[in-house]
């Protein structure tokens, strides 16, 4: 009898069970709020990333832009900015002066795609090439925006995500007669 009485009055078992149970409460409890807090927190899309040709040409009066591959671009999600000039001076140019074309000519002229801008496709930004400038030298200089851009010299033309304010695109360009 008193072998029988020993192990019920013997504590060695129950401090390892409720530590063990302690634990698992707590292991439980943290996987909870961990879980909790990763389906609150929002991912952030990957920045738009594309590569672009861009040319300028002072006697067309346009900025060619063509997309050589990345992501679709859509017109209403991107600005368009010019640095020029000692100091550098930056400006936005005019969303309503740029259209989007598809690359192949007979589908230039049946349809054009006024929305995006995919791999293969071309973008105008039509500018203003009747601007003399001002010291009457007869130097042909183009106004970009509000910037005087006279030929031969290179601005620094970037495309930016209005969503983000990340720059798409970036590159120096040379105003070609």
């Amino acid at each position: 009898m008193k072998a029988n009485r020993r192990i019920f009055l013997s504590e060695n078992a129950v401090s390892p069970v409720i530590g063990v149970m302690l634990m698992i409460v707590v292991t439980v409890i943290l996987a909870a709020a961990v879980s909790s807090f990763a389906g609150s927190v929002e991912t952030q899309d990957d920045p738009t990333q594309a590569t672009f040709d861009v040319s300028c040409s002072a006697s067309d009066g346009l900025i060619i832009i063509k997309h050589m591959g990345g992501d679709i671009i859509y017109k209403e999600d991107i600005k368009m900015m010019i640095s020029h000039g000692l100091p550098k001076m930056t400006g936005y140019l005019s969303k309503e002066n740029l259209t989007f074309y598809p690359a192949d000519q007979q589908v230039r002229d049946a349809a054009m795609d006024k929305v995006s801008l995919q791999p293969g496709q071309l973008a105008t930004y039509k500018f203003d090439n009747d601007y003399r400038h001002s010291n009457n030298t007869g130097e042909i200089g183009c106004l970009l925006g509000d910037q005087v851009v006279m030929v031969g010299e290179t601005f620094e033309f970037t495309l930016v995500d209005v969503n983000t304010e990340n720059s798409i695109y970036e590159a120096n360009v040379v105003m070609e007669p």
